[in-house]
């Protein structure tokens, strides 16, 4: 299942403008709680803005990547035909794990 939305996942930016020109429904998802419970209620979303470092004490943008990536997996979601992503971590290592995570995912899957 996908849906036509957007998650711009970050804990303290708000949402960059361009994330409505890919969609006008857009989810700011602070936290790994609102990450999962969206994508668990809509499916997969058009595309996804990702951060690495979300906070004290909650999952990083790179677990949440490989949690996503479960999901697709174990078919409990299907990437969305044009399903895109973009990192805007201030983080470069945890960056670098995320778009390696998820370009192996994407090859492997899409």
């Amino acid at each position: 299942m996908y849906s036509d939305y957007v998650i711009f996942l970050d804990d303290m930016r708000e949402v960059f403008p361009c994330a409505y020109k890919i969609c006008e429904d857009v989810v700011h998802c602070r936290g790994d709680t609102d990450f999962l419970k969206t994508i668990k209620e809509r499916g997969c979303p058009k595309f996804i803005f990702f951060d690495h470092d979300l906070g004290y004490n909650v999952k990083t943008g790179y677990q949440l990547a490989q949690l996503f990536g479960s999901m697709i997996m174990d078919e409990e979601i299907q990437f969305h035909p044009e399903f895109g992503y973009h990192i805007q971590s201030a983080n470069p290592v945890g960056a670098d794990n995320i778009r390696h995570y998820m370009e192996n995912l994407i090859r492997e899957y899409k």
